[in-house]
C-alpha cells in the first residue's frame, strides 16, 4: 500500500504544476514545429538535415513527456479526489459515534 506524505490541497498543487508544464511542453512543440516549417520552406540543401533530424526526433520525446505529466495529472486528480471522500467518510462516521 502507498503511503503518501501530502495533503489533498498540495496533491491538487502538484496536479496543477504537472499541467501547466504540459501546456509549456505543447508550446514548445508547436513553436519548434514553426521553425521547422520555416527551413523546410526557406532551405534547399543538406548542410542542417542531420540537426532538423535530430531536432524531430527529440519533438517526438517532448510529446512523449507532455503526455506523461498528462497523466500522472489525471493520476493526481484521482488521488486528491479519493483522499477528500476518505477525510468526509471518516468525519460522518465519527459524528455518527459521537452523537
Amino acid at each position: 500500500m502507498a503511503q503518501i506524505r501530502m495533503n489533498a490541497g498540495e496533491i491538487d498543487f502538484l496536479c496543477m504544476q504537472c499541467k501547466m508544464l504540459a501546456d509549456k511542453y505543447a508550446d514548445n512543440i508547436g513553436e519548434t514545429n514553426k521553425i521547422l516549417q520555416l527551413i523546410d520552406n526557406a532551405w534547399d540543401g543538406d548542410e542542417i538535415g542531420g540537426h532538423v533530424e535530430q531536432l524531430k526526433e527529440s519533438l517526438h520525446q517532448t510529446e512523449i513527456a507532455k503526455q506523461m505529466l498528462l497523466e500522472l495529472a489525471y493520476q493526481l486528480e484521482n488521488v486528491s479526489r479519493s483522499m477528500r471522500d476518505a477525510e468526509q467518510h471518516l468525519a460522518s462516521q465519527l459524528r455518527g459515534i459521537f452523537d
